[in-house]
């Protein structure tokens, strides 16, 4: 059997396996540990390129081992709850640049991209980056 006391409340995650015990009365010591699902960070270089009837949007995919794929998403403000996804998820290298061509009417557009890790736990969104399409 194993019997924990917990001595104070933190946010902080540590790990225990099996091979790991003490003597009744023993003082053991524990080890933070990286926390479960903890995404990845965000991509980075998000730039926008407008053109005639389409935009093109590229960026820089994290360098976290954690790193699974990424959504593009496009609106007409700045406020990416109001946006839309159009492309995803998309995969990619470790810091591997990423394009997409996005074909749409003249106007401006917002693009954010957002980085999820291999357990599908999302970081910040990147952006916006805006452009206006003729």
């Amino acid at each position: 059997s194993v019997g924990l006391q917990l001595e104070e409340h933190s946010a902080d995650l540590f790990e225990f396996t099996a091979d790991m015990y003490l003597e009744p009365s023993e003082v053991g010591e524990l080890t933070p540990a990286d926390p479960i699902g903890d995404g990845t960070s965000g991509v980075s270089d998000l730039t926008v390129a407008p053109a005639t009837g389409s935009a093109a949007v590229a960026w820089r995919n994290p360098t976290s081992a954690s790193f699974g794929y990424s959504n593009v998403y496009r609106g007409t403000t700045n406020v990416f709850t109001a946006a839309t996804q159009i492309a995803g998820p998309i995969v990619g290298g470790l810091g591997q640049v990423q394009q997409i061509t996005n074909t749409v009417a003249a106007g401006t557009y917002y693009y954010w991209v957002r980085a999820f890790d291999n357990d599908g736990v999302p970081a910040d969104p990147t952006g916006p980056v805006s452009g206006i399409v003729t």
